[in-house]
């Protein structure tokens, strides 16, 4: 619950519109990732992790949600950063 009071302040001070581009660094599970589209349907993510595991569970976590149509996913990027 901490997280997601935190996350929604963080996005809150960001100012973002739903047209934003936002890079969510160490993506983890895309849970920064799923409250920014819910907020802003229409903002481009760059979602970056150095965790092979990571980024496998954030497709996943988002393969799963029927909330996110294939619109949204068309723009979301994933990237692992190399170590």
């Amino acid at each position: 619950k901490y997280y997601t009071l935190s996350s929604l302040e963080l996005i809150k001070c960001a100012n973002l519109n739903k047209e934003s581009k936002v890079v969510d660094l160490a993506c983890g599970t895309g849970a920064l990732t799923n409250l920014i589209i819910r907020k802003n349907s229409k903002s481009r993510i760059l979602a970056i992790d150095l965790s092979k595991e990571m980024i496998r569970y954030y497709k996943k976590n988002f393969n799963k949600d029927k909330r996110v149509n294939k619109k949204i996913w068309q723009n979301i990027n994933i990237l692992m950063a190399a170590r």
